[in-house]
C-alpha cells in the first residue's frame, strides 16, 4: 500500500497464501480475490471474507462498493449488496479467468481456450463473444474511451474500439392528450408497436422510418 504515489510502500497482509487480483472501486472500499472474497473497509489494515470455496478466484471487479463480480473455474459469482450475498451464473465447460463491469447490467468475462461471454442484463442472459483465438484469456480492461483490452497466452493483445451509439425517440401523441395505442414505428423495414419508443444503441448510418396512426396520419423521413 501506499499513499505518497509510490515513493514509499507499507506492507499490509491478508493472511491468505495467494491472491490473484484487487479492486477498488471507491476510496473506502478494497476488494481482492484469493481462496476467498476478501473485504477491506479501513484501507487494507483488517479484512472480512465475504465468499469461500474450493479453488482460488480470478479477476475481480466492483464498480462501487457494492455491485461486484468475480469468476472461479466455470462459474461467476455477481453481488449487489458488497458481498453479502451472491449469485452464481454457471458456464459449462468454460474456464474463466478474469471479469469486468462496464457498468450494473454489461459485464464481461474471458478465459481459457479464447473465451468472452458477456451479458447486458446483469446475468440474466448470456452471449458467447468470438475472439478469434484459442489462446488462454488472462486480463481484461477498458480505457477511459470504452476501448477494450484483452491479454492473454504467448503475449496476445486483443482490441476492441468503442463505437459510439445514439438513441432514436418517437413520441406519437394525439393532440399532446395520451398515447395512440394503435399507432406503429416502421425503422429500416421492421415494425414496431409505438406510444413512445426508445431505439438505443444504433450505430451511426442512414435511418428510414415512418409511423403508421390509423385515422389519423402517416409520416414518414430519414434520420442521419
Amino acid at each position: 500500500r501506499t499513499t505518497n504515489d509510490g515513493a514509499t510502500w507499507t506492507s499490509i497482509t491478508s493472511d491468505e497464501p495467494k491472491c490473484s487480483s484487487i479492486s477498488i472501486p471507491n476510496p473506502d472500499s478494497i476488494y481482492v480475490s484469493c481462496w476467498k472474497v476478501l473485504q477491506s473497509l479501513d484501507h487494507g489494515d483488517t479484512w472480512n471474507i465475504k465468499n469461500t470455496g474450493g479453488g482460488i478466484y480470478g479477476g475481480i471487479d466492483f464498480i462501487d462498493g457494492k455491485a461486484g463480480i468475480v469468476p472461479r473455474n466455470q462459474t461467476l459469482y455477481s453481488t449487489k449488496d458488497a458481498g453479502n450475498t451472491w449469485t452464481l451464473h454457471g458456464f459449462s465447460g468454460i474456464y474463466l479467468k478474469d471479469s469486468k463491469m462496464h457498468d450494473r447490467d454489461v459485464w464481461y468475462s474471458i478465459g481459457e481456450r479464447g473465451a468472452i461471454v458477456k451479458t447486458e442484463n446483469a446475468g440474466i442472459s448470456w452471449q458467447n463473444i468470438t475472439s478469434n483465438t484459442y489462446r488462454e484469456l488472462t486480463v481484461i480492461s477498458f480505457g477511459p474511451d470504452g476501448t477494450g483490452y484483452i491479454l492473454g497466452e504467448d503475449g496476445i493483445i486483443l482490441r476492441k474500439a468503442n463505437v459510439e451509439t445514439f438513441t432514436l425517440t418517437f413520441n406519437i401523441t394525439e393532440n399532446g392528450a395520451g398515447n395512440i395505442d394503435n399507432a406503429v414505428v416502421i425503422l429500416n423495414g421492421f415494425a414496431y408497436p409505438a406510444g413512445q419508443y426508445d431505439f438505443s444503441g444504433l450505430l451511426p448510418g442512414v435511418y428510414n422510418w415512418s409511423i403508421s396512426a390509423p385515422t389519423f396520419c402517416t409520416q414518414s423521413g430519414i434520420t442521419n
